[in-house]
């Protein structure tokens, strides 16, 4: 589990968390940690939504949260950190990016969501990857 103390490490830039085998939700909290540049939370159990306050994060480049049991939609607050990279792979998220990122595109790079299959659990055109379910 992460704990909500997480959001207390103020000067905090790189969280790696991978492969770790963690539990639980994504922590509110984690917004509150604002220098963050890199946030690794792939390839565990995650469950739950992602936190609007993920958006909170203005230093980030990355958010990688692939290859966890992500629910609900992707909230667009995400998507005002400052994103370069963002791989929301392998989740059980759903809904519709486009509006969100495909016209606003200036600072995320590269997105790969779960956005192939018939119907797509995600719609978005302007992915870079979309893995077949």
């Amino acid at each position: 589990t992460i704990p909500s103390e997480i959001g207390q490490l103020k000067l905090l830039e790189e969280l790696h968390l991978e492969n770790n085998q963690l539990t639980g939700t994504i922590p509110s909290e984690i917004g509150r940690s604002r220098q963050v540049k890199w946030l690794h939370l792939e390839s565990n159990q995650l469950t739950g939504t992602i936190p609007p306050e993920i958006g909170r994060l203005g230093q980030a480049e990355t958010l990688s949260l692939h290859n966890n049991q992500l629910t609900g939609t992707i909230p667009s607050e995400i998507f005002r950190s400052g994103t370069h990279f963002l791989d929301l792979q392998n989740n059980q998220l759903t809904g519709n990016l486009d509006p969100i990122i495909c016209g606003y595109s200036r600072s995320v790079d590269e997105v790969y969501a779960d956005c192939a299959g018939d119907p797509p659990k995600i719609i978005c055109s302007c992915c870079h990857e979309c893995p077949e379910a």
